[in-house]
Order: C-alpha cells, then structure tokens, then sequence
C-alpha cells in the first residue's frame, strides 16, 4: 500500500471537514443575532420573558451578551437588567447551565390591581433557567425608598433547595446576607434569612402557616447595634428572640409565642452625662452620688403567653393590642420597673396625647436611694437610705392618665431635717400607703388630682432641736396625705417633753397642711394631758386644742387650754426670723381655787392654809412664755384665806405685769381685814410690791391694828432666803388685846409704839434690838397670885399707874429671848403714891415668841404665861433693896 497517497486523500478529506465546519461557525456567527434570542426564550420558563438582547459573541456551549433584559409578570411587574452577561449552556440538552453578569438591576413596578390583590402565603417561586447564577453587582429599585444593591450575588439550586449568598450594600453599611428557600412544585416551603455586619446578626425563618393561606410562621434571633442604625444616645445592643406569626387579611395581625424576648441595654452616661445629672438635681435642690444614675440599665420584654397585635394598614396603621399582654422590664440600681400592658390602642401618625389614644395595664416600680440630700433656700433634708415599692395600675385614656394603687410600700433610712430655726433627726421608718393620680396630658387642666395616702407603720422617737429649746416626742406616728399643690400631715405622739422647760405634753395631736406654691402651712394641734411642773408651778391634767399657721416669717397659734370647767382662750405668735415669742390671753377668768393647785409646790409650805374660791380676771395678758415676760394686768377681788389662826377678809389685787422677763411686775394689794386672833383684826391693809416669779420686794406695808397702826418699809423676798426688814407699830392699845386674850392676872391701860428689826432665815427667826415705848401714862396691873407682902415689888404692880414703860427685846434663832423693861411711875394704894422706878430684865426659851407677835399680835401673851407658870422672877435687888423701888 502506497501510504503517501493514502495519508495525502486523509489530509486532503480532513481539510475538507475543517473547512465545513469553518463555514458552519461562520455561518452559525453571522447569523447569531437571528437565532440565540430565540434559543434564550426556550431556556426560560414562560414567566420570564425576553425583552431585548445585545450580542456580543455566540458559542456552542455558552454566549456573551452585552445586555439581556428579562421581564417577570407576578403581584407586581419586575424588569431584571443584566450586562456583561455569559450564558453557559447546552444545545443537545437545550438547557441553560450557568448565568453570570458582571452587573443587574431589578426594577419593581407596583400592579394598578394589587390593593385588591388577596395577600397569600402560597408563593410561587419562578423556576430558575439555570442551577446557578452568579452576578457581580445587582441593584433593586422600588422595593424600598433606598436601593438595595447586592455584590457577589450567587444563586444555587439544588432540587428543591435554592441558596442565595451575597454581600448587601443598605443605608451605608455592608451585609453579609445568606439565605435558604425550601421549594416544592414552585410553592415556597420555607425561606431561613441570616444576615451579618460586624459583630451584629439577624437570623429570620418563615414558614407559610398550615392554619392560614394568609400567615406566616416566623422565628427570629438577632443581636444589632442599634446605633448603627437607629441613633439614639443611650441606646447599645438590641437583642430579639423568640416566633410567632404573621397574618394578613383586611388587618395585619401579629402573635408574638411566650418564648419572645426583647433585651435593650441602655447607657444612661450616655443620656445624661455626671455633670449634667447633678446639675439638673442642684437646680431642684436635691443631691446624691450620681454614680447611682450613671450606671447602666437594661430594658426587657418577656412574654409569659401569647400575645396578639392587630393593625390596620388603611387606618394610617392602627396598632391595637388584640389580645394578651405585654409585659416591660426597666433594670437601673436606683429603679427597677415591671410593666405590664393589657390594652394597647395606638395610631403611630398621632401623639400620645391624643384622646383617640389608648394604653392600660399594671406597674410595679422598685426605687432605691442612697445618701439623699436636699437644701432648699430654707430647708435642708438628709436621708441615708430611700426605698419605694409601688404596685399600681394606670391607663391613658381622652389624653387623661390615671395611676390608681392601694399597695405603696416606703423604707426611709435614718434622717435629719433642718433650717436656721431648728434641726431634728429620727430613726429609720416604715410607711405604706396608697395613690390616685389623674393628669391631663394636653396643656394645663384644674380637673388634674394627685391624691397620695402614705402611713407610718412602727411609733419612732423624734428629738427636734430649736435655738434654746428641745423637743423629745415619744411614740410618734404620721399619716401623709398629698393632693395635687397641698401635703397634709397627720402626726400623734403619746408625749412631748421639752429639755429646758418643765412642760409635758400628752396624747398630741396635730395635724399639718402645706400649700407648697404659697409657702403656708396651718394645722390643728390637740392634747388632753399637760403639764407644768417645777419648784413654784404644778399645771397638769390640761387639756387643749389649737390652730396655727405658719407663713414665714410668722409661727401664729389660736385656741384655749381646759382644765375642768375652766377655759382659757390664748393666742401664740412667733417671729422665726427674729425668734421673738408673744403669747396672748384675752379675756382671763380663773377660780383661784384652781390657782391656788398649781401653787401646790409653794402652798404645800403652809398646810394649814385654806383659800375659798374667788376669781383671777385680766382682759388682755401678753407676752412671751419662754422667759416669763408678759405685759398686761391681773385682777383679783373679793379673795378669802384661813391660816392657823389667821383669817383674811376681802383680799384685792392689781397687778401690772412690766413684760420683762420672769413674771416683773408692780402689784398694789388691799385687805379689808384680817383677823389674827379671837377679837384682833388687822384692817384697811394696803401693800405695794415689784416682783419676780421666786423675788418679791414689798414696800410701804401698812394698815390699822388694836386701834393703832403698823407699817413696814420694805420686805424684799429672794429665792435663798427673806432679806432683814423692820416693822413699826405705831399707838398700838395694849389694853384692848389683853381684853380679846382674855387675860385675867395680867390688866394694861395705855398704848404704845414698836420697832422691831426682824430676820428670817433657815435656822429660824430673830429680832435684834428692837423697842417698844408708852405714849401717855397707863395702869399696870399684875395679879401674881401670891402674898404682895412676899415682895415689894409684886405690891407695887399690882396697880401701878407708870408714867413711863419702854424697854427693848432680842430674840435670837435658838428661840432665846431677852427682855429688858424700864418702868417709872407709883402705885396709890402703895406709900402714898411714893414715885417707884422698876428695872426688869427678862429672859427664857421661847420658841414661838416671833410667831406670837407678828402672827397673832399677842406679844405680852408669853410674858403673862411665864408669869402663870410661876418663871417669871423680879431681880434679886428688888427684893432685897425696897429703896430702890
């Protein structure tokens, strides 16, 4: 075989098939345009139509076009745009393999017919033409107000799974997106969406409803940054997790599973910052460690059932919660709120303001402070610790909120309470209470009423510390009521004692009322049980009951104090500013029979003191009760007392009170009569007197006795002792007392004058030096009871008409008198009237000497006992010596 010839016809055959199938391309490249459009078409599906087609190069197995625009008939017109496209397929199979585009666009065009387009969770999902499809960057127009434009889009199906992955350009941020559609028969199964950026996720699965053509089930997991795209100063990461589901008829219906969860954290430094909070808080006068405000918080949304939001899009979406609840949580440190909405009624395009708006539900608000501080201009409050409880419901409602709640629990740490006037701490307390609020949400309403009721739960003791005085209460309890510009107080304490004064107050009441706009506070105060007890004063058993108010700088008080049957109407003013006191009394009527008890520490000296009742009377008495110093004057008349043997008749007072301090005053006395013994009156007394509360200084004492007269000068009493002061007796009828004693050995005619300088002090009484002196002649006549012939000189007084009888007394603190007596003058019967002059010096033990004399008026009734008793002796010179008689 020649094999030259034959390798030659097989080059020679082979030429002629490469030059057939060069004509076959050629021809197949020329004519392109005519035929690959229509190749295209049968790769699609009828849904998809081409539009128009740019060629730029044909192939067996794949073409490059520079623009293929693709058309998809659904709810909606979709217009798909693609350039630098390479289409990879097979002829022999017909089938399209593989679509790539180095860019695409969607353009979405809404259906004239689509509001009457029935929503539906049947969703028929075109039929790719290829398994895969790849395109560089894609851009979708009309679905949102932004584009949303995709890079490295790729598309894979796989059976009936269709996986998409691409990166997401939208509002300026980058996303990873992929997504997972589950698809059988072009009917949507399911579609399982996550979407990253950085740190942030978002996982979404939705499930048509088996329930429901219209529904959708849904899952969601998702942890966002919100300030990436909504933001709000404060607000971090949002967290939500949890299904549901999703229908759509007339309404939008949403149902939200007790496995959902809504967690946002929230920065509050980032809201406020330190400064500004203390800041804010110092233009209210408040102040705490705003360390407390600046830590974070945490807002939360818990489902415990399932709950139901229906909206409706053709009511510029309505929001109405259909059914369930939703309940809130706020975490801070200092607050903690729970939140429970049960009714829910919004329109999103209006404010919450608007009546057509409506939201109710229960509260619960835990709130706990620390170090709490507040100075007002006048006023500075502290409290270690503040604990509020609140349960509550509320709702809003014709643009009204009402809060209702009968459960406030209040823990309030040891406190203090102060201004320039006092300062008063207390130990911690428990309250709990209740509240009504109810406020207008548009503009200014007067119908707004905020009632809150808060009640001390356990008694505590309150020292309240004034400039000069301190106030103890014991056993005290309040009740706090505030509604909407005035706080009512309610206090009661079983006693109120003061540290510097003797008063005691028992079973107080009082009750305060605070207009806060106004700065007026007026109240009640009651009490059933007072006293004022000291050295001179024994006040108890009073009762009173009071109003008072308070507008700076004045403190005023009005009411009375009883005691029995006896009313005392009083005013009370205090200037704070210049902590000055008046206290007025007007009128003043009082049985002295009730003084005369609260003099019991004085008059208890004298027990046998009797007083029968008159009345103390005064028309106006003011002043101030702290130091005593009252202006005004008191009027006593018609007074009747018994001491002993002494009685007085008709006793009269006036005193003008000076308003210095300790009860100063000028005081003119006068005594119709006094009688000091059987048949011995002291009449006409008059006295005046300056004095004190424990000092008296009596000046220009005088009145009549046994037709003479007796006068002191001055009798000046202080709180140790009776300063030394001299009583004069002028024309005193010694006769006419020995007549009312009844004296029967012992008879004088004649009257006499006495000095005697008297003191007084606690080991006893004394007179020193005193005298006494006849005016005119006189009888003296002394029946001693034995034989005048014993002794001349017993038969000399025994009628001896003296011309001159003087002589002096002492009398010392022991009871120890000595008297010395000078006689001059005769006795008829005796020597024939022969002149006599007697010298007698008298001296003895007797206690009651003083008393005698200046009580009874009987001064010559112990020398006349002496006489009696057989002690009295003559001196020894008169016995022995009648010459000197």
């Amino acid at each position: 075989m020649d094999y030259k010839k034959l390798l030659k016809k097989l080059l020679k055959w082979l030429l002629y098939f490469l030059l057939l199938l060069l004509l076959a391309f050629g021809t197949a490249y020329w004519t392109a345009p005519y035929w690959v459009p229509g190749q295209v078409q049968k790769f699609l599906p009828d849904t998809i139509k081409v539009q128009s087609l740019t060629l730029e190069r044909p192939g067996l197995n794949s073409a490059y076009l520079n623009r293929l625009q693709l058309n998809f008939q659904l709810e909606s017109k979709i217009q798909i745009t693609l350039e630098g496209v390479k289409l990879s397929y097979s002829l022999l199979q017909k089938k399209l393999n593989k679509i790539t585009a180095e860019k695409a666009s969607i353009q979405i065009e809404n259906s004239s017919s689509n509001s009457t387009t029935k929503f539906s969770n049947n969703i028929q999902i075109i039929e790719l033409p290829t398994d895969e499809l790849e395109i560089k960057a894609l851009s979708v127009k009309g679905l949102f107000i932004q584009d949303l434009d995709f890079a490295d889009l790729k598309l894979v199906q796989k059976g009936q799974q269709l996986n998409l992955e691409s990166l997401l350009s939208f509002i300026g941020l980058e996303f990873n997106l992929q997504s997972q559609l589950i698809i059988n028969n072009n009917t949507l199964k399911s579609i399982q969406t996550y979407i990253s950026q950085g740190s942030d996720k978002l996982e979404l699965k939705l499930i048509p409803s088996l329930d429901s053509e219209q529904g959708f089930d849904w899952q969601i997991d998702s942890q966002l940054d919100t300030q990436n795209y909504l933001p709000i100063e404060g607000l971090s990461d949002l967290k939500v997790k949890g299904s549901g589901s999703f229908y759509k008829s007339q309404f939008i219906d949403l149902l939200f599973n007790p496995d959902f969860i809504l967690e946002i954290p929230l920065e509050t430094a980032r809201i406020l910052s330190q400064q500004e909070i203390d800041n804010l808080l110092a233009n209210k006068g408040i102040k705490i460690d705003s360390q407390q405000v600046t830590a974070g918080a945490r807002l939360e949304l818990f489902l415990k059932e399932k709950a139901y939001i229906s909206i409706e899009p053709d009511n510029n979406y309505l929001l109405t919660l259909a059914a369930g609840s939703f309940p809130i949580k706020l975490q801070h440190p200092l607050l903690k709120t729970q939140l429970l909405l049960n009714k829910v009624v919004l329109d999103p395009s209006l404010p919450l303001s608007d009546p057509k708006q409506q939201i109710s539900g229960e509260m619960n608000n835990v709130m706990q402070f620390k170090d709490l501080h507040y100075n007002a201009e006048s006023l500075t409050a502290n409290s270690e610790q503040l604990a509020l409880k609140i349960h509550s419901n509320f709702s809003i409602k014709n643009s009204e909120l009402l809060l209702t709640t009968k459960d406030i629990q209040l823990q309030l740490g040891a406190s203090s309470l102060n201004n320039k006037n006092f300062n008063s701490r207390f130990k911690p307390t428990q309250w709990q209470g209740e509240a009504v609020v109810r406020q207008n949400l548009i503009g200014e309403d007067t119908a707004n009423v905020q009632n809150i009721k808060l009640t001390q739960l356990k008694p505590i003791a309150l020292n309240v510390k004034l400039k000069d005085e301190q106030l103890k209460f014991e056993q005290l309890t309040n009740q706090i009521t505030i509604a909407k510009e005035n706080i009512n107080i309610n206090s009661q304490a079983n006693k109120l004692s003061f540290s510097n004064q003797p008063l005691v107050l028992k079973q107080l009441k009082l009750n305060s009322q605070v207009n806060l706009p106004k700065q007026h506070i007026r109240g009640n105060l009651a009490f059933k049980d007072a006293s004022f007890i000291n050295t001179q004063l024994n006040l108890d058993k009073i009762s009173g009951d009071f109003k008072w108010n308070l507008k700076q700088p004045f403190f005023k008080l009005n009411g009375h104090l009883k005691q029995q049957k006896e009313l005392i109407p009083l005013s009370y003013q205090i200037d704070l500013n210049k902590d000055q006191h008046n206290l007025s009394i007007q009128p003043l009527r009082l049985d002295t029979l009730l003084i005369s008890r609260w003099l019991n520490p004085i008059l208890n000296q004298y027990p046998d003191l009797n007083i029968e009742s008159s009345k103390l009377e005064s028309s106006k008495l003011s002043g101030n009760p702290l130091n005593l110093a009252f202006s005004g004057v008191l009027k006593l008349k018609n007074l009747n007392l018994n001491y002993d043997q002494l009685r007085v008749i008709n006793l009269q007072l006036n005193d003008t009170l000076s308003r210095q301090p300790n009860l100063d005053g000028k005081l003119t006395g006068k005594i119709a009569k006094i009688e000091v013994a059987s048949g011995i009156f002291i009449q006409d007394l008059q006295f005046f007197m300056q004095h004190q509360l424990d000092r008296f200084l009596l000046n220009d004492i005088y009145g009549n006795l046994l037709g003479g007269s007796f006068y002191i000068p001055q009798l000046k009493v202080d709180p140790e002792k009776i300063l030394p002061f001299t009583t004069h007796l002028k024309a005193i009828n010694l006769g006419d007392l020995l007549i009312a004693l009844q004296a029967e050995s012992l008879f004088i005619k004649g009257i006499f004058d006495f000095t005697l300088p008297i003191n007084i002090s606690a080991k006893g009484q004394s007179i020193t030096n005193g005298n006494f002196q006849n005016i005119g002649s006189g009888i003296l006549q002394v029946d001693s009871g034995v034989s005048a012939e014993t002794n001349i000189a017993f038969q000399a007084l025994e009628n001896f008409h003296y011309q001159h009888f003087s002589g002096t007394i002492n009398y010392d603190e022991d009871g120890i008198y000595h008297l010395h007596i000078k006689l001059k003058g005769n006795n008829p019967d005796l020597y024939d009237g022969f002149p006599i002059e007697l010298n007698l010096n008298l001296e003895g033990n007797l206690p009651n000497l003083l008393y005698s004399m200046l009580i009874s008026g009987d001064m010559a009734k112990p020398i006349i006992d002496k006489y009696h008793s057989g002690e009295l002796q003559l001196p020894a010179e008169a016995k022995t010596n009648p010459s000197n008689l």
